[in-house]
């Protein structure tokens, strides 16, 4: 699946109309695998929508329709808007895709390396989060440790 969200990164990011002509020429393939993913992040919206709770984030995209709520009630028209949030999840989860699995390797690899790291990391998880429930976007506050070991993860390899 990577590679689909390759192709799909320059696509989510290029305009709709040279979308359209890459496909029509043929430099692309077959549009339905690009088709199936406009209909993940769709679906993946659309479950946010049903749960979302305004007073907890539990992701970007809850941020963004949370944040969405705020600025079109104040201007409807506002570029906070479900168009611009399917963008940015093509943008950011189909583009970065790549991206992301690298750096989560890279993460994995240095945990390897660096065991007493590891178990410090496990500990706090353990403490912050617990094994009763999903970690949350909040729980990073709590957990220096981790937070740093992902940033300097990050900074070695970007």
């Amino acid at each position: 699946m990577p590679h689909v969200f390759n192709r799909f990164g320059f696509l989510a990011t290029a305009p709709v109309w040279l979308a359209r002509i890459a496909f029509k020429m043929g430099l692309y393939g077959d549009h339905k695998k690009f088709d199936y993913s406009y209909q993940l992040f769709d679906k993946e919206i659309s479950s946010h929508q049903k749960s979302l709770d305004l007073n907890t984030k539990r992701d970007y995209i809850d941020g963004y329709l949370t944040e969405m709520d705020v600025r079109q009630r104040k201007d409807p028209n506002s570029n906070f808007n479900m168009k611009r949030l399917q963008a940015n999840c093509r943008t950011f989860f189909g583009a970065g895709s790549v991206t992301i699995r690298t750096i989560t390797e890279w993460m994995l690899l240095f945990a390897v390396r660096y065991s007493e790291h590891q178990k410090r990391i496990h500990s706090e998880i353990d403490s912050v989060v617990g094994r009763d429930r999903s970690p949350c976007y909040a729980d990073r506050l709590h957990m220096p440790f981790t937070q740093a070991f992902i940033n300097e993860v990050f900074r070695l390899k970007t």
